[in-house]
Parts: structure tokens; C-alpha cells; sequence
């Protein structure tokens, strides 16, 4: 897999690290912006996960990692609760890309 994603803007930065999706939902709705965030997969305890959500050449998210509709849903469907997530910054890479097999790497 490999597609565009839409990352945190600078005042949101979506964090750098090892995760793991610790919870699914169809239908999510955010708790600090009353914002619908389908096909969510949670990745921290603060509310950042990856969903679907217009993917821009700038990172312009509150700290999630947004993908297309035609993206996001397969992933959905493909990982589980408990699939590490690596989130990492890829020198001359563009920031904003999902690349990934077994384990999604989001640079």
C-alpha cells in the first residue's frame, strides 16, 4: 500500500514514534472538535489515529493522519487491534505519505 496523507499542521504535529491501533471505529466522532472521523484507528490515549478526511499537499490536520476514502477503508479492513504503527519523518521524502505491508510507516 502506498498513498497520500494528510498530516498535522505545525501547531498539531502528529507524533513520531512506535504505535499500535488500540481501538476501531466505523463511525467516530472527536471529543475535542465534534468532528466525524470515519474508519478510525486509534493511536494514542489523546485521540490521534489515522481516518478518512481531505488529504491537502500541506500538513493541515489537528495531529491525525488523514487519508482518502479509497484508502483509508481497505486499511480498515486489513489491520487489527493491536498492528504496530511506525510514524517516522523520511529525510527528502514528502511529508504526507502512507507506505507500508505488514506494518503501516507513515512518513
Amino acid at each position: 500500500m502506498d498513498f497520500p496523507v494528510c498530516v498535522g499542521k505545525a501547531s498539531h504535529r502528529t507524533p513520531v514514534g512506535h504505535f499500535r491501533i488500540t481501538e476501531k471505529a466505523v463511525h467516530h466522532v472527536s471529543n475535542l472538535y465534534d468532528a466525524s472521523m470515519p474508519y478510525f484507528m486509534r493511536l494514542t490515549d489523546s485521540g490521534i489515529g489515522m481516518h478518512v478526511g481531505p488529504v491537502f499537499q500541506t500538513p493541515q490536520s489537528h495531529g491525525c493522519i488523514r487519508m482518502t476514502r479509497s484508502s483509508c477503508v481497505p486499511l480498515f479492513k486489513t489491520v487489527k487491534v493491536g498492528t504496530p504503527v511506525d510514524c517516522t519523518v523520511m529525510p527528502g521524502k514528502f511529508p504526507g505519505r502512507f507506505s507500508g505491508r505488514k506494518i503501516p510507516r507513515i512518513f
